[in-house]
């Protein structure tokens, strides 16, 4: 509706009074139309606010001036006027509680939305503290392996070094022993050449006495050992009562060396023949002896001999031992042993001390010089063959069916060493070992009752032992 129409239709007049009155409702009635189409609430509650102002800003017209001209009209129109304005004060209360309503839902949201962004910042967050620590432990992990792997690499190449070293070091002492080993056999093989007499008298034409095989024998396994210069003969050796040390350094004195006597300290000269010489002259020139053992004399033999009896005979009570002395047997023994069973066995005779059980008879033979000592031929048990039987255990030797007891109730074994080289089982009646090489016809050396533990041996020649001590027991 035009502004003319409304002052019509009010009967209103422009200019006066109530003109001016037309002119504000007019307005007020326009900006409310406007506020009640208005769809954003901010923008309505602003025109609702014009309203009001409207309706304010009349009131501040003088009082007197509108009185004077205080129409029906004019109080219709300040009355319609103000029920506008309180309308429009209705709807901005009602405008404030929904624009306050709707601040607190936006600050709301605002907050919603605020936190939920600040939690899917702390799970972004998160997320990246947990790849980065993924990422870490993968690196760690990673350098872990790498280490382990150098690791076991140095580890390899240290053993490697380690068994490349060990295999320098045992071929070098391979071949460092490989040497000593040669020098010491070219040394024996040359200090069997030869062999050493001792001077006995100290005139201007001396006599030479030749050393028994037993001395003969430790003589060369004593020079055989590089750089040794001595060879010690114990008491019973060469005298009963006595021992000796032979000094083979040469001097303008004794050019070979000397015998010293380790009692009286007496020095004797040395000379060196050729081996056979002095093994023939031993064997053919000296006499076969006993030398009784005492426990005070010869501590040490004594001691070795009474305990390997005692350790397989206990009750049996030793009452003598005697040391035997028979050069001519001691060099059949030695040649048969060095010859015969040594090069077979390589280089090893297998010498034990064994026992053998015996008769006052037999002990004879061997005091006297007799060269038969052991015969096969009287060989009473042929349970591991046909030879001459010997024991491991002191026991088995001393049944009075071996060591025949005299008069007084005396017992007779002589210990003995024998070459019993390579055994094998034997059976009753072999009168000689088997073979042990079909291609050379080899024979073993000697039998056994038991391959695994050996106590008895039973040999085929004669000259496969020594007597070396008679022991008398009860």
């Amino acid at each position: 509706m035009k502004a003319k129409e409304v002052l019509a239709k009010m009967e209103l007049q422009p200019g006066t009074p109530s003109g001016i009155l037309a002119r504000y409702y007019t307005s007020a009635l326009r900006v409310h139309a406007d506020a009640m189409l208005a769809t954003d609430e901010l923008i309505a509650y602003t025109l609702f606010l014009r309203v009001v102002v409207c309706y304010d800003h009349f009131n501040s017209i003088q009082p007197s001036y509108l009185a004077t001209t205080d129409t029906t009209a004019t109080v219709t129109a300040k009355a319609k006027l103000r029920a506008v304005s309180l309308a429009a004060m209705d709807r901005l209360e009602a405008l404030k509680v929904t624009i306050k309503a709707a601040v607190r839902q936006e600050k709301e949201e605002e907050r919603d939305a605020a936190e939920v962004l600040r939690l899917q910042n702390e799970a972004c967050h998160r997320k990246r503290e947990a790849a980065a620590k993924q990422r870490r432990q993968r690196q760690e992990e990673e350098a872990a392996a790498d280490r382990q792997r150098r690791k076991q690499q140095q580890q390899q190449k240290d053993a490697a070094a380690a068994a490349a070293a060990a295999a320098t070091a045992a071929a070098a002492a391979a071949t460092t022993a490989a040497m000593a080993a040669a020098v010491i056999a070219a040394a024996a093989a040359e200090t069997r050449k030869y062999a050493y007499e001792c001077e006995v008298s100290g005139s201007s034409k001396p006599d030479w006495r030749a050393y028994n095989t037993e001395a003969q024998r430790l003589i060369t396994a004593a020079l055989a050992v590089g750089g040794n210069s001595t060879a010690r003969l114990p008491k019973g050796v060469v005298q009963p009562k006595f021992g000796y040390t032979l000094h083979f350094t040469p001097s303008a004195r004794f050019p070979y060396g000397y015998q010293e006597n380790d009692s009286t300290r007496q020095q004797r000269a040395l000379r060196r023949i050729a081996a056979a010489t002095t093994v023939a002259a031993a064997a053919a020139g000296a006499a076969a002896s006993v030398t009784t053992l005492s426990k005070e004399l010869y501590p040490e033999e004594y001691a070795s001999v009474w305990q390997q009896f005692v350790d397989t005979a206990p009750r049996k009570t030793i009452t003598k031992i005697e040391k035997v002395h028979h050069p001519a047997l001691l060099a059949s023994y030695t040649t048969y042993r060095d010859v015969m069973v040594a090069p077979n066995n390589g280089g090893n005779p297998n010498e034990l001390r064994l026992f053998h059980g015996t008769d006052a008879a037999t002990i004879k033979k061997v005091t006297s010089g007799s060269n038969q000592c052991f015969d096969r031929a009287y060989s009473t048990t042929h349970r591991y063959g046909k030879g001459v039987y010997f024991a491991r255990d002191a026991r088995y030797s001393a049944s009075t069916s071996y060591s025949t007891c005299d008069d007084d109730g005396k017992q007779r074994m002589i210990l003995c060493r024998v070459a019993v080289g390579a055994s094998t089982r034997g059976t009753k009646g072999m009168l000689a070992p088997p073979e042990r090489c079909s291609e050379t016809s080899m024979l073993y050396d000697s039998t056994v009752d038991d391959t695994s533990n050996p106590a008895i041996y039973v040999v085929y020649n004669d000259a496969a032992a020594y007597p070396d001590y008679i022991i008398t027991f009860e």
